[in-house]
């Protein structure tokens, strides 16, 4: 089957994560006409095939076992003057994340707000804790000016 041409409208369309991900879908033949927004709309129904397509895109084995980036001593979150590295998660984070939709959280930091691996976060203390975190599947760094309120209920005594 040859599929219709598609071009990205300008540069920064071109290096999107949304741009990567169509031309994956493409390339893997998971969806021939991939276009972002047939990518977007798929995502959208969240469909088994969505969620199978999007942990593959991610490398992880499955949609629910996603797979934090081993980025070594590289900062994972910055809570005021202290810093858990990736390689020295608390099991406060990894069971936060444990509870999360970590399909949703790909779409969200990839395919509609751009996180890539080496940024930096900065997130405000009433925004949903468990999107922050998702920034971790990525190998972002998150980081809070103050412990936000939530942390209290994860962070054991």
């Amino acid at each position: 089957m040859v599929s219709s041409a598609w071009q990205p409208g300008d540069e920064g369309v071109a290096a999107s994560g949304l741009a990567v991900f169509v031309e994956w879908l493409r390339a893997t033949a998971i969806m021939p006409d991939a276009t972002p927004d047939r990518a977007l709309a798929w995502a959208a129904q969240r469909t088994p095939a969505f969620d199978a397509a999007m942990a593959a895109f991610m490398g992880w084995p499955d949609p629910h076992t996603p797979r934090i980036p081993p980025r070594g001593t590289h900062a994972a979150v910055i809570i005021g003057d202290q810093t858990w590295r990736y390689d020295a998660l608390p099991p406060w984070i990894t069971q936060a994340l444990a509870s999360a939709d970590p399909i949703a959280l790909a779409v969200h930091h990839v395919l509609t707000h751009e996180t890539r691996p080496d940024d930096r976060l900065d997130w405000p203390a009433d925004a949903d804790p468990l999107l922050g975190l998702g920034a971790l599947l990525i190998g972002a760094t998150l980081s809070y000016p103050a412990p936000p309120s939530f942390m209290h209920s994860l962070m054991p005594e």
